[in-house]
């Protein structure tokens, strides 16, 4: 018997025989293993705190003490599950969703009762009414005086 020998040019990687280290590494190790992510599933009791904890940040999103430790004291969820569950849920952070709300108030506040940028960002708790300023046009992509005019 004469041992076969391949001659294929085209193939990059002729000199790996199956069976040797280097065919291992290539074949095996290089390359990173994707292992499937685990589906994060919610009860149907986190299900109805979720949509508690959203009526509750709905009401009191202009509270300074609002804070993820007060959420999940209030609502009995750790940290995790009220981060993950929301964003499932609602497809934003919570924090996302109050600052949303801010925003709209805002917006109804300047075209509707007629207050100037300065009231409305002290009103919704802004430091400065340019960190408001940036803020509004971030979410809307125009200044909050535009509105005023």
């Amino acid at each position: 018997m004469t041992p076969q020998t391949t001659t294929n040019v085209s193939a990059p990687y002729s000199y790996l025989h199956a069976g040797t280290a280097h065919y291992k590494f290539f074949t095996e190790m290089a390359l990173p293993v994707r292992r499937p992510r685990p589906h994060y599933q919610l009860k149907p009791a986190d299900i109805s705190a979720m949509h508690s904890v959203k009526a509750y940040v709905q009401q009191h999103f202009l509270d300074d003490n609002l804070s993820l430790k007060l959420l999940c004291q209030r609502f009995g969820l750790n940290e995790f599950k009220l981060k993950k569950g929301f964003k499932m849920m609602f497809a934003q952070t919570v924090f996302g969703y109050a600052h949303q709300l801010k925003m709209q108030l805002s917006r109804d506040m300047l075209m509707t009762q007629n207050m100037n940028v300065n009231e409305t960002a002290e009103l919704l708790g802004y430091s400065t009414p340019n960190h408001f300023s940036a803020a509004f046009k971030k979410m809307y992509g125009f200044c909050p005086g535009k509105l005023l005019r």
